[in-house]
């Protein structure tokens, strides 16, 4: 499963933790293009991207992708939905 990010939550959420995107994909191995990029949604998450920034800023996973992320599955749910009418 993949996921896409809340673009406004997510990035406000790591600065206000204290971290930058620098700080977070060099912990994470990836250049921070990379991550910026997942952020802006021009790429998904994979579940060992959200496993390792919840690490790294010691959130809980489940409060991270409930607040701060959309599941793929409703985002496609809401397009077939809007289709629809």
């Amino acid at each position: 499963m993949s996921f896409y990010a809340n673009y406004y939550a997510s990035s406000l959420f790591i600065k206000n933790k204290g971290f930058t995107i620098k700080a977070i994909s060099k912990s994470m191995g990836l250049q921070p293009t990379s991550l910026s990029r997942k952020i802006a949604n021009d790429r998904k998450f994979t579940i060992n991207d959200l496993i390792m920034i919840c690490k790294i800023v010691n959130i809980d996973i489940c409060n991270f992708i409930k607040n701060f992320l959309i599941k793929e599955i409703n985002v496609e749910a809401e397009i077939i939905k809007k289709g629809d009418n």
